[in-house]
């Protein structure tokens, strides 16, 4: 479970970031903190901005209420949003398990379908 503390009108919680991912989004929970994948590759804090844009997006929340407070050079970050309960936070990650039951056979096994199909046709 995500450990989300409440502090002066704002919540603090993890989050375990993957830069340079196919596709972007909040994909569930890893060892207590939120798990999201940017496409933006992790150089002049261009992942960090993908991350926060991300959370404020998903949170109805201005960016400028998105802040990361630790580890902005860590894949691991403390991020505090303000004028956010922690409800808020805990049903972004319901939503990201909603996605995962609701679609499944998608993923790598996608792509390894369309690699085969493209190979297959090279042996003709």
């Amino acid at each position: 479970m995500i450990r989300i503390d409440e502090k002066n009108g704002s919540v603090i919680f993890r989050v375990r970031v993957q830069p340079n991912a196919r596709r972007e989004g909040i994909d569930g929970e890893w060892d207590g903190a939120l798990r999201i994948r940017v496409a933006a590759p992790p150089i002049d804090d261009r992942a960090n901005e993908a991350v926060v844009e991300l959370l404020a997006a998903r949170l109805k929340r201005p960016q400028a209420a998105v802040r990361i407070i630790g580890g902005a050079k860590s894949r691991l970050k403390r991020i505090a949003v303000q004028s956010v309960a922690a409800n808020q936070v805990r049903a972004l990650l319901e939503v990201s398990r909603e996605k995962q039951t609701a679609s499944p056979g998608t993923g790598m096994l996608t792509a390894r379908r369309k690699t085969d199909a493209r190979h297959s046709g090279d042996s003709s």
